[in-house]
């Protein structure tokens, strides 16, 4: 690209493609940094909630632990938004996601009540998380035509199905129930549910570019290998196709 705008584009529009060619690495070193970043987060609530679980919480009042667990995660949440929207990173689903997730934890951590449901809620949800940012990071590495990217992808995706698409509805069902569960939190549940839908979407549009992928690869008899890049890869249509960061 930088060869064509040398031989074809005035120095005005020289420095116009260089320009962008360095917004774009900034903008994508960025990326790397908050996929980290968000990674670190996923880990940590998981593992705090699951704690928060093994300590066996009251169904009436929160836990120190899950009082802990929702202010640290809204803090990140609060954080992601603010730097999301001054930068231009995310779209929108993104924003509304963690609105809807502070508006829920600031209603637990203030009343100190309903953390428990919003702790199981944070286990159905991130438990694809490690997976989810595992392949990122390995595409990101070099490695997105590998066995080991589409294993790490197939694992997510069954993940996220398995707990957002089944256990999930079941779950919000059940809090819907409850008379206990107070109806900020019902309604904020409900919210991410629907946001998970729209993911859902996207998976399929990959799905359905991954299965004309893997025809033309079965019709080519071109395989993929584990930790490094078949050299017929170059030979694909297909290849050229960037999947979506879920």
């Amino acid at each position: 690209m930088s060869t064509m705008i040398n031989q074809n584009c005035s120095p005005i529009h020289q420095r116009s493609g260089s320009l962008y060619l360095v917004y774009q690495t900034i903008e994508l070193r960025q990326m790397d940094i908050i996929k980290r970043r968000d990674l670190l987060h996923g880990q940590f609530t998981f593992w705090s909630a699951l704690y928060a679980v093994y300590k066996r919480p009251s169904d009436q009042k929160n836990s120190y632990e899950i009082q802990l667990t929702m202010l640290i995660s809204s803090g990140y949440f609060l954080y992601d938004v603010l730097v999301c929207i001054y930068n231009d990173l995310y779209d929108y689903w993104l924003v509304f996601h963690h609105i809807v997730s502070l508006v829920a934890f600031a209603q637990s951590l203030i009343t100190r009540q309903n953390g428990v449901f919003i702790i199981y809620g944070i286990l159905i949800t991130e438990i694809s998380n490690l997976p989810m940012h595992l392949r990122y990071l390995i595409g990101q590495f070099g490695f997105r035509f590998t066995k080991i990217y589409e294993t790490m992808e197939l694992i997510y995706f069954l993940l996220f199905i398995l707990f957002r698409g089944v256990l999930a509805p079941i779950y919000i069902y059940h809090i819907w129930k409850d008379i206990q569960v107070s109806f900020v939190i019902k309604l904020m549940a409900s919210g991410l549910l629907f946001y998970s839908i729209y993911y859902f979407y996207e998976m399929g549009k990959i799905m359905k570019r991954k299965y004309r992928g893997y025809k033309e690869r079965t019709k080519k008899k071109i395989d993929f290998y584990w930790f490094f890049i078949n050299p017929d890869i170059a030979k694909l249509q297909y290849r050229e196709i960037i999947d979506p960061i879920l």
